[in-house]
């Protein structure tokens, strides 16, 4: 697919809106223009006792729901000011207003406690394998049917519907949207919801970096896959075994056509309710941002190219950063990066989204307007780092270009970076006082995370074992197999005096108690959960496997093997460039940008055996994974890595 730019490349506004396909990342300050359209009036919760809707009044309803990422929950990140770009652009829409037809819907991402749905959070199934996604979208669908049917027929103009989604959550707002788009008719005026027959439009959809990973996942795959790096020592052992396996290790990747893969085999990650991720025709405007940097394995981008090609209602910005340096969720400090809200990285494609949102018509309210006012340092970017940033994207490149070739550009980048620090280390024989100053720094974050984890361990056991939550619990588990005996009794001998429905009033009400216990104790478990653990051990563990990978691959160089895929091809040269040729990353700004803003996902994740030298796996619709860096001569995709 050749790019359609549309526009010089260079820091400036988002393409216009009829072109399509892969676009160019928007300066904060620049972006912030004139042309967006007036804000809606703030909407304030509905009186009960005002009618929602005259008459005669035709309005139309404005939908939003928004989908949190894996291990993302507002109630519990919030409070540290971790919450995610889809939290924030949650506490930035609106109050639900019957009578202005604005609603909004929060799903805390999977992984998490949901208690409407049942899900307690924490669970490997859940942030291994993406259970309970399906019940998420079946419980925003009941919203939307529930919200529907709060209106007669005749008050509603049209139904607009917007949808936000954060890694997991993003493909599940994929999901969602072909579930609605399942529920629609097509016709010569537009389209129609199949309930009520009005018209709808799913006018806007803002997703960060698309992870499916539902049911297996594509890591499994990879034979040592499933060890688990719970200790420097286990993790150190795994990325060994790894490296030197013939097949998935470097040497089996680096070399032959461009195209490798870390993760070959039939697993995918597309199972369930992930099995078809692409934007149906009914999204009037898709736009998707993709993290440049992200490797785990565990973390395959789904991009909304089909193929070879975009479809016309989608457009995909690359971004420079991790996962969660797009899609939001680390705490200020961590890694010792970003050490104020408002030098999270993630906060520019914020800005971006929810410009983007404004100028879709989606009701969110304007920076500096927001009924909760406590959100305002989240939609900030301090000027230190938007310089190093404007400074890092004009050296990588803006636009212009296919994704992979973008990735490549910025891979190149972050290898320089990788090799210049682990170069200035080894240099400095007494370690350096800015060495010392940020290991120490970290080792002290780090303790004070374990003080923080440990004091919500507590109080989550208490909470566990409180008298209130056990005696709760007792009670359900009687009343469930009082329910079991007179469905038992009624099945052989009949039901005359209505046993059967008071045990099934009293279960009901017993599980509902039980429920109540459990949601302060399930609620301290996510805030457990959200604490982050340590990782300056692992960097040091990844630096040096990084170092053995790009060793081992120049060793096969020299000795003349051919065919070097371009993605390691960056890389050889990055380790060239510092440790041959003395000519490596000397950019203090581009230094100063990795070294403030970009966190280690690898170091801080440790969960897979992915290598610190591996390719992101990217898919273009369905199961066919991009092979990303040049453009096959029989014209059938682009190739990678």
């Amino acid at each position: 697919m050749s790019a359609n730019p549309g526009s010089p490349d260079h820091l400036g506004p988002s393409f216009p809106p009829n072109v399509r396909g892969m676009r160019y990342v928007s300066d904060p300050e620049q972006a912030a223009d004139s042309t967006l359209p007036a804000p809606m009036p703030r909407a304030r919760r509905n009186p009960g006792n005002v009618p929602a809707v005259c008459a005669q009044c035709r309005i139309p309803l404005h939908i939003a729901f928004f989908f949190d990422g894996t291990g993302n929950n507002r109630d519990a990140d919030q409070p540290l000011h971790q919450d995610s770009n889809v939290a924030r652009l949650f506490r930035a829409h609106p109050l639900d207003d019957e009578a202005a037809g604005v609603f909004s819907f929060y799903l805390p991402g999977i992984g998490t406690y949901f208690r409407e749905i049942g899900d307690p959070g924490n669970t490997r199934t859940g942030l291994a394998m993406g259970a309970w996604g399906d019940e998420r979208l079946k419980w925003a669908m009941r919203q939307l049917d529930l919200t529907l049917s709060k209106y007669p027929v005749r008050n509603i103009e049209e139904v607009r519907v917007s949808l936000f989604g954060f890694s997991r959550g993003a493909a599940l707002a994929r999901a969602f949207a072909r579930r609605l788009a399942a529920r629609t008719t097509r016709s010569n005026q537009g389209w129609e919801w199949d309930g009520p027959k009005v018209p709808f439009r799913l006018y806007f959809m803002g997703l960060f970096d698309t992870v499916a990973s539902v049911g297996m996942p594509a890591t499994a795959s990879t034979a040592l896959s499933l060890r688990v790096a719970t200790t420097r020592l286990s993790l150190e052992r795994g990325l060994r075994a790894r490296g030197d396996d013939a097949i998935s290790g470097p040497l089996g990747l680096a070399f032959g056509e461009p195209g490798a893969d870390p993760t070959p085999g039939n697993p995918d990650g597309h199972m369930d309710w992930a099995s078809n991720l692409r934007i149906p025709d009914l999204a009037e405007l898709c736009v998707h941002m993709v993290a440049a940097h992200e490797q785990r394995n565990s973390f395959p981008l789904d991009s909304v190219r089909e193929r070879q090609s975009y479809p016309r209602n989608c457009e995909e910005i690359l971004y420079p950063g991790m996962h969660s340096n797009l899609g939001g969720g680390y705490l200020p400090g961590f890694q010792a990066r970003s050490k104020g809200r408002a030098e999270m990285l993630s906060n520019i494609p914020l800005l971006e989204m929810h410009r983007r949102a404004l100028q879709a018509q989606v009701p969110l309210e304007a920076v500096g307007k927001f009924h909760d006012t406590s959100l305002e340092a989240s939609f900030q970017i301090a000027p230190e780092p938007l310089g190093h940033w404007r400074h890092y994207m004009a050296r990588a490149g803006n636009g212009g270009r296919s994704l992979g070739k973008g990735v490549l550009a910025h891979m190149r980048l972050y290898f320089a970076w990788r090799f210049q620090r682990i170069a200035r280390l080894q240099r400095a024989e007494v370690p350096s006082i800015d060495r010392v100053r940020n290991e120490s720094e970290i080792r002290a974050r780090e303790r004070d995370y374990a003080r923080r984890k440990a004091a919500a361990e507590r109080e989550m056991n208490a909470l566990r074992d409180s008298p209130e939550r056990v005696a709760a619990h007792e009670a359900a588990e009687q009343a469930e197999r009082a329910y079991h005996r007179a469905m038992q009794r009624s099945a052989r001998f009949g039901d005359p005096r209505g046993e059967l429905a008071r045990a099934r009033s009293e279960n009901e009400a017993a599980q509902a108690a039980k429920a109540a216990a459990d949601d302060p104790y399930l609620r301290a478990q996510a805030r457990w959960a959200g604490i982050p653990g340590g990782s300056v051990d692992n960097m040091l563990v990844y630096d040096s496997q990084l170092m053995r990978d790009a060793k081992m691959i120049r060793d096969r160089v020299q000795q003349g093997w051919t065919k070097l895929r371009p993605h390691y091809a960056g890389l050889v040269q990055a380790y060239e460039d510092e440790f041959i040729h003395g000519r490596g990353l000397r950019d203090e700004e581009i230094i100063a940008f990795f070294d403030n803003y970009v966190h280690d996902s690898l170091a801080g994740f440790a969960s897979d055996v992915t290598l610190p030298s591996d390719p992101r796996c990217i898919y273009v619709g369905g199961d066919f994974e991009a092979e990303y860096a040049r453009i096959d001569t029989r014209g059938s995709e682009e190739r990678a890595a």
